[in-house]
């Protein structure tokens, strides 16, 4: 299998386990950033919800974590969808002040 397409990108794969914990961060690349990426949590939450959207500390492995985050992501999503209109106003002014 070829390189995942976001290994020069990826967090983890620049990660500080690199000077941490070497061996075990080299196994992990080999085994998603090299080998089975289709696989790998955070190549999942990239496809989901963006690339920005992917937690620093989310290691390749975690694919209960990252189903957490995209169930959370769907569900503020569905949330806000069924808010009144009215309600959305709110919602803009706040984003641009924080």
């Amino acid at each position: 299998m070829s390189d995942c397409e976001s290994i020069s990108k990826c967090g983890f794969s620049k990660n500080r386990m690199d000077n941490t914990m070497p061996a075990l961060a080299e196994i992990m690349k080999q085994n998603y950033c090299q080998g089975a990426w289709d696989t790998c949590a955070r190549h999942k939450l990239s496809h989901s919800l963006g690339k920005d959207s992917v937690p620093v500390d989310v290691f390749p492995n975690q694919h209960e974590r990252a189903n957490q985050i995209i169930e959370t992501a769907a569900l503020a999503q569905r949330v806000i969808l069924t808010m009144p209109q009215r309600s959305w106003r709110g919602l803009e002014s706040y984003a641009r002040t924080t």
